[in-house]
């Protein structure tokens, strides 16, 4: 999940926010603590997403293709994976 990793920036595309998308994002607001700054960008000018962006969007589908994207950006929460042993 991208806002869990470090003080990196992510950044992810999505169409129309629905009703339990919103939800979503608010319950992810509560229990991380994070928020998401929302940018609307023309398709005419595409941003360039990472790798793993980029795969996370390739099953998506766009329905309106005159539509703005929805550019979601996210800076980490800073939460580690405490399950690794110490050595």
């Amino acid at each position: 999940m991208a806002c869990e990793s470090g003080r990196n920036a992510s950044r992810l595309a999505v169409g129309n926010l629905s009703e339990y998308s919103v939800c979503t994002l608010r319950l992810i607001q509560k229990f991380l603590g994070v928020t998401f700054n929302f940018q609307y960008q023309s398709q005419d000018n595409p941003i360039k997403l990472s790798e793993e962006n980029v795969e996370e969007n390739e099953n998506e589908t766009d329905i309106d293709s005159n539509s703005k994207m929805l550019i979601a950006t996210c800076f980490g929460a800073g939460v580690q994976n405490i399950n690794k042993s110490i050595r």
